[in-house]
């Protein structure tokens, strides 16, 4: 076999190769490495079994190996250094041995570790391409689950249903025993396939392909020039011309790969057209000088050899101009795993905050109701705290912003029936407020690498032109756009005090409505002494108490006389108010139709009750026994004695409750972060 080309660097992907799982934390894994280039494309060896290293660490070694789980490393952007450092395969040490087992009797060892080396450096549709975190439907080998079922002395799972073994799967998806299942039954598809060997072809001689088909290849005419360095020189519009169907490429990219390649025209316009299991890259063929398509066991990666342009993986085949949808973007981080999310289509947005950095994004659709699954992806170093904010389906997003601050970006958004939220830290703005003019239709972002905060948050409305101007109400900011004359930005200075929501638009009281002219606007009065460490990062959310229709207190853990989930009974001795629970967020619906949320709402994951027609609102607001953890009571008792404005009283085993008749109205305000959360009453200015 060939030797290393002299580097000791190896890059790990947390996804195992054989049965396509995720890879946590230390895990057990091998790495199968090989080299890269078109001159030494070929499997080499695998290291011995160690932990899979924490993300972003890159002290850890194996066999005088660098392990290295940082995305997009540097190393492999330096000239000519991507030649000199092997590909590696990332395998859980488990399903490496299973498939071994089930493989090397019938393919040999050798080339058992080739194919399955080959299968899982071509899931990537390039080398070092950030993994995509798409859900691929699971292939459920009856062969394969017929023996795992046997091996683990359950063999009546072999006679399930597939909808009844689905559930099942579900609900432990990261378990042996469908590891063992996937990887047998990669073990067999492996021996089923004969080897092919490695083609190299030009990407622009390429007309069509897909996996499982045959290889379209394109001639052009004898006048056009032949030779990929030619092309390099030609202009946009001479390649274009190239072909009648030459302008533009699109990648269809799976969880095995690249499925297929097509040469299309004119690049195609926006469709809300979005799947989870599916991604794309349509790019110019210009952008692609340089690459090369490599083919081989039925697979197909790209490659280029003098660096990778800058490709955008998208979860559209027609995605949108970036020039028309850019409200934030660091540069300095990776950012090429584009998702969009219609707002006419979701029940709400999840956001993953830790300490002050945006991890994730999460939206509720009706197949999708639990921001578990996007949690799940997170890393378990990072007790991310989740920030949610409802839509409800008569309301409407008016405008979908971002500010910067210290240690991260806070969101901004204004609905029609909920008014202004900032989502994010309680800290200060560090540049302009900043969001498009339009109303926006779809909210564009980048995908994170584990672990990497999101680097690019964008907005498209479909009913913008293709050519606005730039509206900037301070022309001393910078542009967020390089190209900001074809935008539609509003770029509005943010204040230099502590950013907090303004508590408008909530409720149906006038007095409720636009306090302000300019949106988002820092609310400085009564600011509280709360009882935290100087430095201290928090999270704020401000929910108006007039008009409330109906709450929802979520609880970790719960210990109430009823089921959760239910309806609560309004009966104050139900004892969910319990010296073992905590409350964890709260969701407000008002009689306009509009919703806020308060704190950490985990939807489908914590237990809550829900009170209709809240009339009085009990509070311990600093938690009990030092704890940093607060208790919130709201009840329905039409007949209870009145008491002065945030008289104390005292009942059951929690002592110095503020008591809140909701007619007073005035605001209830949730600081919180992933230990502590405070709570606190204001009065209507």
């Amino acid at each position: 076999m060939a030797a290393l080309g002299g580097s000791k660097h190896l890059d790990l992907e947390p996804r195992c190769g054989a049965c396509a799982d995720v890879i946590f934390e230390h895990e057990r894994v091998v790495a199968l490495y090989g080299n890269a280039g078109p001159d030494a494309h070929g499997y080499i060896s695998h290291t011995k079994p160690f932990p899979y290293p924490l993300a972003h660490y890159t002290e850890a070694k194996v066999e005088n190996k660098q392990l290295c789980t940082r995305p997009g490393c540097e190393l492999y952007r330096l000239p000519g250094f991507q030649r000199r450092i092997p590909e590696a395969v990332t395998v859980h040490y488990a399903c490496f041995s299973i498939y071994m087992h089930e493989a090397v009797p019938t393919l040999g060892r050798d080339a058992a570790e080739q194919r399955l080396f080959t299968t899982g450096l071509y899931r990537n549709p390039w080398p070092r391409a950030h993994p995509l975190s798409l859900t691929d439907a699971y292939y459920m080998s009856r062969s394969a689950l017929s023996k795992t079922a046997s091996i683990s002395g359950l063999p009546q799972l072999g006679a399930y249903p597939a909808e009844l073994l689905e559930m099942i799967r579900q609900s432990s998806n990261h378990s042996i025993f469908w590891r063992t299942i996937s990887a047998i039954a990669f073990a067999e598809r492996a021996c089923a396939t004969s080897p092919n060997p490695l083609l190299v072809v030009p990407i622009y001689e390429i007309d069509s392909w897909e996996r499982g088909g045959m290889l379209e290849r394109w001639t052009p005419p004898d006048h056009l020039p032949t030779a990929d360095s030619e092309l390099d020189n030609l202009s946009l519009e001479a390649t274009s011309s190239l072909s009648p169907r030459r302008a533009v490429v699109r990648l269809t990219i799976d969880a095995e790969g690249i499925q297929k390649i097509e040469l299309l025209r004119d690049r195609p316009p926006y469709i809300r057209e979005r799947t989870a299991s599916i991604a794309y890259m349509v790019e110019e063929l210009a952008t692609l000088k340089g690459v090369e398509a490599y083919f081989q066991d039925g697979l197909v990666q790209l490659y280029c050899k003098s660096g990778y342009p800058s490709l955008r993986i998208w979860d559209t085949p027609a995605p949108p101009s970036l020039s028309q949808c850019t409200i934030f973007a660091d540069k300095k981080r990776p950012w090429r795993h584009f998702r969009t999310v219609e707002f006419d289509s979701i029940t709400g947005l999840t956001f993953f905050y830790w300490k002050g950095a945006l991890l994730g994004i999460h939206p509720h659709r009706v197949n999708d109701p639990c921001a578990g699954t996007s949690f799940d992806r997170l890393s378990k170093r990072q007790p991310a705290a989740w920030i949610h904010y409802p839509i409800s389906p008569s309301d409407k997003i008016l405008i979908f912003g971002t500010r910067p601050v210290e240690v991260g970006v806070n969101i901004l958004i204004r609905s029609r029936l909920s008014g202004d939220v900032v989502i994010g830290s309680w800290g200060r703005g560090t540049a302009a407020d900043t969001w498009r003019r339009k109303e926006p239709t779809t909210l564009i972002y980048g995908d994170p690498p584990f672990s990497c905060p999101i680097a690019y948050i964008g907005t498209y409305c479909r009913y913008l032109p293709n050519k606005q101007q730039l509206f900037n109400p301070n022309p001393d900011s910078d542009s967020l756009l390089s190209s900001s004359s074809s935008s539609s930005l509003v770029v509005s200075p943010s204040s230099s005090l502590p950013v907090t929501p303004t508590e408008t638009g909530v409720g149906s009281d006038p007095r409720a409505r636009h306090k302000v002219d300019r949106p988002f606007t820092s609310f400085t009065k009564h600011v509280p002494r709360l009882p935290i460490q100087q430095g201290t990062l928090l999270y704020f959310s401000v929910a108006s108490l007039r008009d409330v229709v109906s709450v929802q207190i979520f609880y970790a853990p719960l210990v109430p006389r009823t089921a959760p989930n239910t309806t609560h009974p309004h009966n104050l001795e139900v004892g969910y108010l319990s010296e073992n629970s905590t409350t964890e967020g709260i969701i407000l619906h008002y009689a306009n139709g509009g919703s806020r949320a308060l704190g950490q709402v985990k939807l489908h994951v914590d237990n809550f009750v829900e009170v209709k027609n809240p009339t009085h609102a009990l509070l311990e607001p600093h938690g009990f026994k030092k704890r940093k953890r607060a208790w919130i009571v709201f009840v329905s008792d039409p007949e209870r004695n009145e008491a002065e404005p945030g008289e104390g009283v005292s009942r059951g085993p929690v002592r110095n409750i503020t008591y809140w008749p909701m007619k007073w109205g005035g605001a209830l305000r949730f600081w919180f972060n992933e230990t502590e959360q405070h709570i606190g009453f204001r009065y209507d200015d």
